[in-house]
């Protein structure tokens, strides 16, 4: 047992050892080739990096061109992106100027349209001005020519009613002068017992007359007149004479209108007509008095006689005027007189009573003022010395309004005036004046000196000053430019 046991034991170290040597031998071995592994595995691996240097590099190589076209890629996206970008900002800046060219096209058609608009206006507002001037001075000229046209046609008026006037008074001188071949020519319808009754009449002294109606072809006078025949005593007439135009002049149709008034009659002062026509050709009917160094006597007016006169305003040029003053008709009683402003063609009608003292101032309408008593300027004859006082009611006949006129007028010395006309032996007449308005009491008064030249029988010059309530002062020079007397010979 013991020598298996030592055997086994034997047997165990041996195989031990075997095993160990075998161990280690494999051991070694591995080593071996773990070296040599290592080795081969060393030179293998510097074999592979030898081999795998190029396949690096051509990785490396790819790598890099990868990344290159991937910087290629990238910036061909960025300068795609950016070329978009451009490309969009270049269509949001082409939009952006098509919008700011078309906001400009629209403002500057917006202007246009506004320009040609004002213009538009501006051309309709210059036409509708110019319409309207061309309306204006058309109107103007219209009312021009209908002002022209009424001027004329109230001249032709007034120049007609004159010659029926004319006519009528013409009558009554002939009648008075015995010009019996005159008087049966102005008759519409002479008969022998006209004739007869023409014949037998010694005298007429026409007092009043006035003019009641007038057309074209007809017109009525009114008259007042005292008359005597051969076997009646004196009397006094009134009534209507009728007129009919024929053959450019008036015809006295009818006497018979006419009615006596009054059979207590005085004959007149003055001597009455010589009893043949033929003493009376070429002879004045008054000769005008010179004065006697104190005294002028009664103006003695004839129909037809013109004077004209100017009007200076030294405080207001542009009032200044010329006026024609005819006288219409002349009787016992008024002169009237038409008066023509010969800067304006407006015409008034006047009355004086014989002595030029002021009765009326009428338009042709008929409107304007009277006075009552009548103004007295003059107290005939004139006196060197002389004075008087007189009260006044002046009436508008269109407001009926009043005014008072209060007169003191005193005669001075002789002068020689020249005017326009010429020069005259004058008396100098001076009168203060106050007029109250007797609606509000206001009062104006102002003074009034006037040149009475007996060879024209009216003042050749007079100085008018007025002094208003509110204090303004108010100057006038009047004077005589021209004065055409008519020659009284038959």
């Amino acid at each position: 047992m013991t020598t298996e046991v030592g055997f086994f034991r034997r047997t165990w170290v041996i195989v031990f050892g075997v095993c160990s040597v075998i161990t280690t031998g494999i051991g070694l071995v591995s080593n071996a080739l773990n070296i040599t592994g290592y080795l081969a595995s060393d030179l293998k691996q510097q074999d592979d990096v030898a081999q795998f240097q190029p396949s690096q590099k051509m990785q490396r190589y790819g790598e890099e061109e990868r990344q290159a076209e991937r910087q290629r890629l990238i910036e061909e996206e960025r300068q795609a992106e950016m070329q978009r970008l451009i490309e969009e900002g270049t269509q949001q800046a082409v939009l952006r100027m098509q919008e700011q060219q078309q906001e400009e096209q629209r403002r500057a058609e917006q202007a246009r349209q506004f320009e040609v608009q004002r213009l538009f206006e501006q051309n309709q507002q210059q036409a509708k001005i110019e319409q309207e001037r061309i309306d204006e001075q058309n109107a103007q000229q219209a009312l021009l020519q209908m002002q022209a046209q009424q001027e004329r046609e109230a001249q032709r008026v007034l120049e007609r009613n004159n010659q029926a006037l004319h006519t009528v008074q013409f009558y009554f001188e002939s009648v008075n002068r015995h010009q019996i071949n005159k008087v049966i020519d102005i008759l519409a319808n002479p008969t022998d017992k006209t004739r007869k009754v023409l014949e037998n009449t010694e005298w007429v002294r026409l007092n009043d007359i006035a003019l009641a109606s007038a057309d074209d072809d007809q017109a009525i006078v009114n008259v007042r007149f005292q008359g005597k025949s051969k076997d009646t005593a004196a009397r006094e007439y009134a009534g209507s004479i009728p007129l009919q135009w024929r053959d450019q002049e008036w015809k006295i149709v009818t006497l018979k209108q006419l009615q006596q008034v009054s059979n207590t009659v005085k004959p007149p002062v003055t001597d009455h007509a010589p009893d043949r026509e033929e003493e009376y050709e070429g002879v004045t009917e008054t000769e005008v008095d010179s004065p006697d160094e104190s005294v002028a006597n009664a103006p003695s007016v004839t129909q037809g006689d013109r004077y004209i006169y100017e009007s200076i305003y030294p405080n207001n040029p542009k009032s200044n005027n010329k006026t024609e003053r005819v006288v219409a008709a002349v009787t016992n009683k008024k002169i009237l007189l038409y008066s023509k402003n010969l800067t304006s063609d407006s015409i008034r009608q006047l009355e004086y009573t014989p002595e030029w003292n002021f009765l009326s101032s009428k338009n042709k309408e008929g409107a304007g003022l009277t006075y009552q008593p009548p103004l007295k300027y003059f107290k005939f004859p004139l006196t060197t010395g002389d004075s008087w006082n007189q009260d006044s009611t002046e009436t508008n006949t269109k407001t009926g309004k009043k005014r008072k006129h209060t007169i003191k007028a005193s005669v001075g010395d002789w002068e020689e005036v020249t005017v326009p006309a010429g020069t005259f032996t004058a008396i100098k007449v001076t009168a203060q004046t106050t007029v109250i308005d007797l609606e509000t009491g206001k009062m104006t008064v102002g003074k009034d000196i006037s040149w009475y030249a007996p060879d024209v029988g009216r003042s050749v010059k007079s100085l008018l000053t007025s002094t208003s309530p509110d204090g303004q002062q108010e100057k006038q020079t009047i004077q005589l430019l021209e004065y055409h007397p008519v020659e009284t010979g038959d």
